[in-house]
């Protein structure tokens, strides 16, 4: 019954432990996207737009482009782990 009981409870704290697992998303952003949504499924305009749509450990991916202007500079990142990728070879 006590070896019983002591799986049940590994089990358990193991479901909580995977519940509160979080995923990073990856955010798009592209000069020729649009500050609407997440940008998950559509990228976003601008930088400070995706940083405010992001989580802690997130990516921001901006597209091969000019980020200029308001919106793009400067941007704060008040969010805790938040990395921002340029395309490959940029």
């Amino acid at each position: 019954m006590a070896v019983t009981r002591s799986w049940l409870m590994l089990v358990a704290m193991l479901v909580v432990v995977a519940v509160t697992v979080v995923q990073a998303r990856q955010l798009q952003v592209s000069p020729t996207g649009s500050d609407s949504g997440d940008c998950g499924a559509s990228a976003c305009l601008t930088i400070s737009y995706a940083l405010s749509q992001a989580a802690d450990g997130d990516q921001v991916m901006l597209a091969a482009g000019v980020y200029g202007g308001a919106g793009n500079v400067p941007f704060d990142i008040t969010v805790p782990n938040v990395s921002i990728v340029g395309p490959s070879g940029m």
